[in-house]
């Protein structure tokens, strides 16, 4: 039981959603010797599953993966909502997981109209499924896309805007591009080491009061 694998409810249910959201079925993990508490989040979902079917409930995961699993089923579905989105927008693209690049696809595949905005180097949310590889071959899936680039910078300073792009440039695996700003020159950057966030908190406050302009 949970109590005594050593694991928290919430981890549970996290590593749950991370199988949806990849589209793996926690069962394979039972028979491909991976990780010990991946096979008792295999062996714990059945249970889970069951407990959602008989309240009539989904979670957020299978608001991606039922209307897969009906388009799949019913083709005559598909093409209904395939028509009816001519336009498929997405924002935040870099943290979209595979699921919702699944469904995202396959709703745009008929009319090839989707536009996605992003940015690789702000893609945080890995440990929740997504995928960067969504954004990095979006020219592979799609060879006919425009890519417009927005490389200018309205909010931050030269100096910020300096040493974020020499800082971002590190990453392995991105799309290049030249930030700029027509903003002014700024204050120098200065480095801060703090010990947690209780200890980082006030000093970000402190700075941005100090920054801050209240309108006139």
């Amino acid at each position: 039981c949970i109590r005594d694998s050593g694991f928290t409810p919430a981890s549970y249910r996290s590593r749950m959603s991370f199988f949806k959201s990849s589209m793996e079925d926690p069962e394979v993990a039972l028979k491909s010797g991976t990780a010990p508490f991946d096979k008792s989040v295999a062996e714990m979902y059945p249970a889970y599953r069951d407990a959602l079917k008989e309240n009539n409930a989904v979670d957020f995961g299978d608001l991606l993966l039922f209307p897969l699993q009906i388009f799949d089923k019913n083709p005559k579905v598909l093409q209904k909502y395939q028509k009816q989105f001519k336009y498929v927008l997405v924002d935040e693209y870099q943290d979209t997981n595979h699921a919702q690049f699944v469904l995202a696809h396959t709703l745009a595949s008929e009319h090839r109209n989707l536009c996605v905005t992003g940015d690789p180097d702000q893609s945080i949310y890995a440990w929740r499924g997504a995928n960067l590889s969504n954004i990095l071959d979006f020219e592979g899936q799609y060879e006919d896309a425009t890519v417009v680039r927005l490389e200018q910078n309205y909010r931050s300073t030269k100096n910020i805007l300096a040493v974020a792009d020499r800082l971002i440039g590190h990453n392995q695996r991105r799309k290049h591009k030249s930030l700029w700003t027509d903003n002014e020159l700024g204050h120098p950057v200065t480095v801060v080491r703090c010990h947690d966030q209780q200890h980082e908190a006030p000093r970000v406050g402190a700075v941005s009061y100090t920054h801050l302009t209240l309108p006139t």
